[in-house]
């Protein structure tokens, strides 16, 4: 991928219009007939509408939960980045020809790097999630890992690194709140949708604006579906009965909760240590204290169904030590969220510079606490001790 170059056409969004164009434009979403102006994703496609980004049928309709196809993303993505389709290089595919719709900006992504060079194209097929996952960070040059965990999306999966960096970025969520769903195809308004946030994204990195910078690592907004939200449920009297139960103080944490880990805590705490020691570091010993305020938070956040450093009710887990009148000083927090594993959440930290920082940081003891359910199906906590106070 030529960076350098990708970034003097990045933000552009305006079209040029060409003869290859797929559909004729439509002036803003409102005119689609199947889109009114209450649709989850309204506003982002007004405004790809507008930019001439995309466009609808000539039957007025935008078809929105039509799947693309290939050469339809590389025409939008094309159209986004206002790349230049003149003097192109032919690319060697059999299936594509001058003809095909498309090809003046298959030729320039391919070019640019975004698309692969080989032997087919396959122009027709539907563009996965997967593959859109890679052409987004590609052609926007996204950065960083996130530590959300999909059951679809292992390890060893050939886009593993392309999903994170498209969810560190807010760009995607996932089809669940636990999958991805990689092989499944990009609708029309998906890829609507993802396009004006990476542009978005784009634009705020340009000017320089900070995005949710925070003293902790993990994340700290909420995150924004790939489809239209389910339902509003009444959620209101379950979390004002969670809350009258609340943790008020340390007698309250210690009646409650356990400071013995669970086997697959204490698993934690053996692999953080083992990387500790691989870096010169000294192991660190389970604090008890630690271990129920680290349980009590990923049971809050599972209770009150959100997944940030500051809980709706108690806030920021920097400060719960004073507040809760333990016997510690809380130097940092790491949280994450649907990894099924011990294994696969110390990995996520670690593939994350801010909880990366975090584990192999000075201090002395930790808690580590693992709640099952919700939304994310698992949550969990590392709580890290600076100093432990004389009782």
């Amino acid at each position: 991928m030529k960076r350098g170059k990708t970034k003097t056409w990045l933000l552009a969004g305006a079209l040029a219009w060409s003869s290859l164009a797929i559909v004729q434009p439509v002036s803003a979403a409102s005119s689609f007939t199947d889109v009114p102006e209450d649709y989850w994703a309204y506003e982002e496609m007004d405004e790809m509408v507008s930019e001439g980004i995309v466009s609808g049928y000539p039957d007025g309709t935008f078809r929105p939960q039509q799947p693309v196809t290939r050469a339809q993303s590389a025409v939008i993505l094309g159209r986004a980045l206002d790349v230049d389709t003149v003097k192109r290089a032919e690319p060697v595919f059999s299936d594509v020809t001058p003809t095909t719709s498309g090809a003046g900006y298959i030729a320039a992504l391919v070019e640019e790097g975004i698309f692969k060079e080989g032997d087919t194209f396959r122009p027709g097929e539907s563009l996965t999630r997967a593959q859109m996952a890679k052409i987004l960070v590609e052609a926007f040059g996204l950065e960083g890992k996130g530590d959300k965990v999909f059951s679809d999306v292992t390890y060893t999966y050939w886009a593993y690194d392309y999903v994170s960096t498209l969810v560190a970025n807010e760009i995607t969520t996932g089809t669940t709140p636990y999958t991805f769903s990689p092989s499944d195809p990009v609708t029309r308004v998906q890829l609507a949708v993802f396009v004006e946030r990476a542009l978005a994204h784009s634009k705020k990195a340009e000017e320089n604006v900070p995005e949710g910078e925070s003293d902790h690592a993990g994340e700290t907004t909420a995150p924004t579906p790939d489809d239209p939200p389910a339902p509003e449920q009444d959620e209101k009297e379950d979390k004002d009965e969670k809350r009258s139960q609340g943790i008020e103080s340390l007698a309250d944490l210690r009646r409650t909760y356990s400071g013995e880990m669970t086997a697959e805590e204490k698993e934690v705490l053996r692999l953080v240590n083992e990387i500790r020691k691989e870096h010169g570091l000294a192991a660190v010993k389970a604090n008890p204290d630690a271990v129920r305020l680290a349980r009590f938070k990923s049971e809050d956040m599972r209770d009150l169904q959100y997944f940030d450093h500051i809980s709706p009710v108690y806030g920021m887990d920097m400060g719960l030590d004073e507040k809760l009148g333990l016997p510690i000083v809380i130097n940092g927090s790491n949280i994450a969220a649907a990894a099924p594993t011990p294994e696969l959440v110390v990995d996520a930290w670690m593939r994350s510079p801010g909880h990366r920082d975090n584990i192999l940081a000075n201090y002395v003891s930790m808690g580590v606490g693992e709640a099952e359910g919700g939304i994310y199906l698992r949550y969990w906590t590392q709580i890290f001790v600076y100093e432990e106070l004389k009782q």
